[in-house]
């Protein structure tokens, strides 16, 4: 299956990938600049550190139904870009993740490579 959330992040490598070589010439403003700015739709699931919905009920779904849902919320950003896939992605990160950030769209803030656990 070439969409879903794997398709997505093929994707993302592949415009990476071809925006590094872009910016290869600037590599030392790429160092001094290493910054992520972090959205993130967060499913918990019942083997979760702290197994509780945004609203305080208790997650009862398996890791595996929680991925499956992922990859379901991801299968509707397949094939979006630009301010689409932003706006896009924007609504089901206010909608459908268990994060606090949930309110600001999923957006998690920005961070220096290391600041932040390893996950991101």
């Amino acid at each position: 299956n070439g969409g879903g959330l794997l398709g997505l992040l093929k994707q993302a490598d592949e415009v990476c990938a071809a925006q590094m070589s872009q910016v290869a010439v600037q590599s030392q403003a790429v160092e001094d600049a290493e910054e992520a700015h972090v959205l993130h739709i967060l499913r918990k699931h019942a083997g979760s550190r702290k197994p509780k919905n945004r609203g305080g009920q208790l997650i009862t779904c398996s890791q595996e139904e929680a991925e499956q849902y992922l990859e379901e919320i991801a299968n509707q950003l397949v094939g979006l870009s630009g301010e689409e896939l932003r706006t896009r992605f924007s609504d089901l990160a206010r909608s459908e993740s268990d994060c606090a950030s949930a309110k600001k769209g999923g957006d998690y803030g920005r961070f220096r490579r290391g600041q932040r656990e390893l996950a991101f």
